[in-house]
């Protein structure tokens, strides 16, 4: 999925393999790639090669690029999951954006127009992975109801979310790293709300 592949086709003959042109791919799929491929040149252009590949994790999500070396160390001292994008990455670009609009005054709906669309195209160049899309969902949720005074409850956000995914990915819903993202989103709600 990372790579943009939405299924796996096997053949057991060369010939049952054909190489077929760009052109038709979809504008959506073409132009997340082409965003994402401009932001890897700029990380390219920019970084040392040692880091490139952190920041391609870090921003984008793609592990390809991250040596062995690099894996192991993250993964001998605790901090592999620093390495993968998860709803924090989306929560904490939401509230640099709320930051940004309340520095500059802006209004309440320019505000969740804002963070609304930034997340969005987040989500997007990241391949909206299951815990992005699952934060991205909330936060939608969170700022459309936010200029009219309406409050949603966290029972309501993860149904939705659930369901979003289920639309988006049905495979997503039942694998156990999503399953665990919910779970751990439900249950620093429950802690919140009980005061513990």
């Amino acid at each position: 999925k990372q790579e943009g592949a939405g299924c796996v086709v096997r053949t057991d003959h060369p010939d049952g393999v054909r190489r077929v042109s760009s052109e038709g791919r979809p504008l959506v799929a073409s132009s997340v790639a082409s965003i994402r491929g401009e932001i890897q040149s700029q990380f390219t252009h920019q970084l040392r090669p040692r880091t490139q590949p952190l920041a391609s994790s870090l921003i984008l999500g793609d592990r390809a690029g991250l040596t062995r070396e690099v894996r192991d160390a993250f993964a001998e001292s605790g901090m592999m999951h620093v390495l993968a994008i998860s709803g924090q990455n989306v929560a904490i670009l939401a509230a640099l954006v709320f930051l940004v609009c309340r520095l500059f005054g802006a209004s309440e709906r320019t505000s969740a127009a804002l963070i609304g669309a930034i997340t969005l195209g987040y989500a997007g160049i990241t391949l909206a992975e299951p815990p992005i899309l699952r934060a991205t969902v909330m936060i939608l949720l969170l700022v459309i109801g936010r200029p009219w005074h309406r409050s949603v409850s966290l029972a309501t956000l993860l149904a939705v979310s659930a369901f979003s995914l289920l639309i988006w990915s049905p495979g997503d819903l039942f694998d156990v790293g999503a399953q665990l993202s919910f779970l751990a989103v439900l249950g620093m709600g429950w802690f919140a709300s009980t005061g513990i």
